[in-house]
C-alpha cells in the first residue's frame, strides 16, 4: 500500500509538471532543478508546494520571489524562533485562551457547557461529565443553536454546528443538513477523525450569527486569520487572509483545500476583497462570486474592518512572550469576536491567494531582530541582506 501511494504521488507531480509545462514553456528538467533549489532553501518547500503555489511561472515569480515561500517544513522552526514554548497552551487549549482573553476583555464566544469525565469547569458554563448527563443537557438545557467543539483541536476536527433539537424524534439537526440521534451524536464524541476529541473536554458554545454583509455574501459566520506581529515598540499587523466557507460548511476551515472553502487575500489597509481563490494544485482556480449565493466577492469591504484590527492588535500586546501570532477573528453581528488563536499558523493559508510570499522584508527583518537564539538570527540577516539585493540562496 505504501508503494502505491508512492506511485500515484509521482504520477499527480508528473501531471502538475505537465500542466506547468504547457501553461508556462518551462521544461519539466528545469521544473525539477527550481524544486531541488528552493527544497534547499530558506523555505524547504516540498515538491506539491512548488505546483501549490504556482512558483514555476517566473511572471509572477522572479528568482529571488520564488525564495520568498516558506513551506510545511518551517511552521514550526519559524514559529518557535520568537514565540516561547512555555506560553503555548494558551493558544493550544482553548479554554484557556477563552480564559485568558475573557480576562483581558476581549470579545470571545459565549461558552454554555463543558463535557469532561473529570469535571473540567469553566465558569460560568455548566460542568458534564458523563455521557448521560450530556445527552440530558442537549435534550433540556441546551440553548440552541450551539457549536461544539474540542478543547484541543485542529483544522476544524470535531466541531460541530447543531442548529436544532427534533424532540419527537429525539434527533439533533446540524446546520449542514445532517442530523444524528442523541445518544448516538453523544457516544461519537469520544472520537472523531481517529482522535481522542473529548480528552481535554468538549465545549458547547454560541453559534455565531454573521454580520449583515458577511450573511448577504456567504450565509454563514466565517473569520479572518490575522497575522500580527509584536515589536519591542508594539504590535503590527502583518497579513489578513478571509476564510471563505461554503454555505452548508460546519467551519470555514480551509483544510488544504479539500474541505470545499475559499480564501480571500485581504489589503490590511482598507478592508477589501483583493483575490479569491479555492482548490489546490490543478483544481485550484480564482472565484470572482460566491458559488451558493451568487454575490460577488471581489472588492468586498469587510465589516468592523478597524475594530477587527483593533481587536487583534490589543491581544497581541497583551501576550508578550508570543511575538508572531495568527488570530482567527469572526464577524460577527456583535462585532469581531476572536475564535481562536494559533503560534503556529498553516503557511499555505496565508500564501496561496497572496501575491508574495510570507518571508518578505518585512518577516526577514523581524526575525533577524527578535529570533532568541543568535545562530537563528544570523541566518535571517544573511536573508535579509541577499533577497533584498535579489539574491537567490547558492547563488
Amino acid at each position: 500500500m505504501p508503494m502505491l501511494r508512492s506511485l500515484a504521488s509521482k504520477k499527480q507531480l508528473l501531471d502538475l509538471a505537465l500542466l506547468a509545462k504547457r501553461a508556462t514553456g518551462k521544461s519539466i528538467l528545469m521544473q525539477l532543478l527550481e524544486i531541488i533549489t528552493l527544497r534547499r532553501g530558506y523555505g524547504e518547500l516540498f515538491a506539491f508546494e512548488y505546483y501549490d503555489f504556482k512558483l514555476y511561472d517566473d511572471r509572477k515569480f522572479p528568482d529571488a520571489k520564488k525564495h520568498e515561500f516558506l513551506g510545511t517544513r518551517t511552521e514550526t522552526k519559524v514559529c518557535q524562533a520568537v514565540n516561547s514554548i512555555h506560553w503555548d497552551m494558551i493558544e493550544e487549549d482553548k479554554l484557556m485562551t477563552y480564559a485568558v482573553l475573557t480576562g483581558i476583555g476581549l470579545p470571545v464566544p459565549r461558552t454554555f457547557a463543558v463535557y469532561h469525565r473529570g469535571g473540567r469547569y469553566f465558569a460560568p458554563a455548566v460542568t458534564v461529565t458523563t455521557p448521560e448527563n450530556l445527552a440530558d443537557y442537549l435534550r433540556n438545557g441546551a440553548p440552541y443553536p450551539l457549536f461544539a467543539k474540542p478543547a484541543h483541536s485542529s483544522f476544524g476536527c470535531g466541531g460541530f454546528a447543531l442548529g436544532s433539537l427534533d424532540r419527537p424524534a429525539d434527533r439533533l439537526h446540524m446546520v449542514d443538513g445532517t442530523s444524528a440521534q442523541v445518544d448516538a451524536f453523544v457516544a461519537g464524541l469520544d472520537h472523531v477523525g481517529g482522535r481522542n476529541t473529548i480528552a481535554n473536554g468538549y465545549i458547547f458554545q454560541e453559534l455565531l450569527a454573521p454580520h449583515p454583509i458577511i450573511r448577504q455574501a456567504c450565509g454563514t459566520i466565517s473569520s479572518v486569520r490575522l497575522l500580527v506581529l509584536l515589536h519591542d515598540d508594539g504590535p503590527r499587523i502583518f497579513r489578513a487572509v478571509w476564510k471563505v466557507p461554503r454555505k452548508a460548511s460546519m467551519t470555514d476551515n480551509f483544510h488544504h483545500g479539500v474541505s470545499g472553502n475559499m480564501l480571500a487575500w485581504i489589503d490590511v489597509e482598507t478592508g477589501s476583497v483583493q483575490r479569491v481563490i479555492r482548490g489546490m494544485g490543478r483544481e485550484r482556480e480564482d472565484v470572482t462570486t460566491h458559488p451558493d449565493t451568487g454575490e460577488r466577492l471581489m472588492g468586498l469591504r469587510l465589516p468592523d474592518w478597524e475594530t477587527l484590527l483593533k481587536v487583534g492588535l490589543e491581544a497581541s500586546a497583551a501576550l508578550p512572550k508570543l511575538r508572531f501570532l495568527h488570530f482567527d477573528i469572526a464577524m460577527t453581528d456583535r462585532g469581531p469576536v476572536i475564535f481562536e488563536i494559533n503560534v503556529e499558523g498553516s503557511f499555505d493559508l496565508v500564501q496561496l491567494p497572496a501575491p508574495a510570499g510570507l518571508y518578505d522584508e518585512t518577516l526577514r527583518t523581524f526575525l533577524a531582530r527578535y529570533a532568541t537564539d543568535p545562530a537563528v538570527r544570523r541566518v535571517h540577516e544573511k536573508a535579509v541582506r541577499r533577497l533584498g539585493n535579489g539574491v537567490p540562496p547558492g547563488a
